[in-house]
């Protein structure tokens, strides 16, 4: 498989944005649960007024260790967004950022109140685009290894840009990170303890300050450098955060093809590379396919095949 196309930031353009098709669908797979939640929040979808007008908000949550941690967010993380002060000073990055922080803050919280299994061996992954459709500005925000694509048209075809980053505790930084927290990545199974990402909300086990306490999870002693303190997290809440143009313009060229975004758990990116999904959403798009239809097709045949993860993708084609 060729390698994605590194995205860069375009700037913030007045050009104004619609939503013309949107398609979400999930799929078990061959897993005994469903832990995969996914949020929609379309100024047309949206009837019980979650959203401030003039946005939109898309996000995967690919939960670990239980469903928990995925349902909270899938339920509350656009919440801590919008009523966040940087979101009404304007300052969307920062924004995500600190509904990031908010999610994971109320985690905690919801784990000491319960003190419920399921919340503190769960995790989860946690891809959120927020869209300013009045100057189309985008803002994505990831932690965990789900991901987020823009299909764009570049010399005559559609082209891939990775919006979001996959988190691996193999990265040389996030292994730099962790090792420098007081832990450890195993050198044959690639992972923080159980964990094969290095950065999530919930996975309490390996944050502050439970790592610290007088009997800290027993996950722990496996990811804590020998004769080491831990000093901080050692599977990160802060997310990758990043903004795009939707119309820069360089791409104001009569005859292109609209953009379209790609949200999808790693049921989807760990069998079809970023531009074998555009292609194939790209192709369904020209020959007049619904996205609802396209979308389900794709999640519904990698759900089939053997030894298949949870599968989830939503797909929002703009105008």
């Amino acid at each position: 498989m060729s390698s994605p196309t590194a995205a860069s930031s375009f700037g913030v353009t007045t050009e104004s944005t619609t939503i013309t098709d949107l398609g979400v669908f999930r799929a078990q797979g061959s897993r005994n649960h469903q832990e995969d939640r996914y949020t929609v929040l379309s100024p047309s979808s949206d009837p019980a007024g979650d959203i401030p007008p003039n946005y939109a908000f898309y996000a995967i949550y690919d939960g670990h260790g239980s469903a928990a941690v995925s349902s909270h967010a899938r339920a509350n993380l656009h919440k801590y967004l919008f009523g966040s002060k940087a979101f009404r000073e304007g300052d969307l990055e920062g924004a995500m950022r600190e509904a990031f922080k908010k999610e994971d803050e109320a985690l905690f919280e919801m784990l000491l109140e319960v003190n419920d299994e399921e919340w503190r061996k769960g995790g989860s992954t946690a891809c959120a685009v927020l869209l300013d459709l009045s100057s189309s500005r985008l803002v994505v925000a990831d932690v965990g290894d789900s991901r987020a694509v823009l299909a764009v048209s570049s010399e005559g075809k559609l082209t891939p840009l990775r919006l979001s980053r996959d988190f691996s505790p193999t990265d040389p930084d996030e292994h730099e990170r962790i090792e420098r927290a007081g832990g450890q990545v195993d050198n044959e199974t690639h992972r923080v303890g159980g964990i094969n990402m290095s950065r999530a909300l919930g996975d309490f086990a390996y944050k502050t300050p439970l790592v610290e306490s007088r009997d800290p999870p027993p996950a722990i002693r496996v990811a804590r450098a020998e004769g080491r303190e831990i000093t901080s997290d050692l599977i990160s809440r802060v997310p990758f955060v990043r903004s795009f143009d939707l119309h820069p313009p360089s791409h104001h060229t009569e005859g292109k093809e609209t953009p379209f975004l790609v949200l999808a758990s790693d049921g989807v990116w760990n069998v079809l590379s970023d531009e074998e999904v555009v292609r194939i959403l790209g192709k369904g798009i020209k020959a007049g396919l619904k996205l609802e239809d396209l979308v389900r097709e794709v999640v519904e045949t990698l759900g089939k095949k053997e030894f298949s993860d949870n599968v989830s993708m939503v797909c929002v084609r703009f105008g």
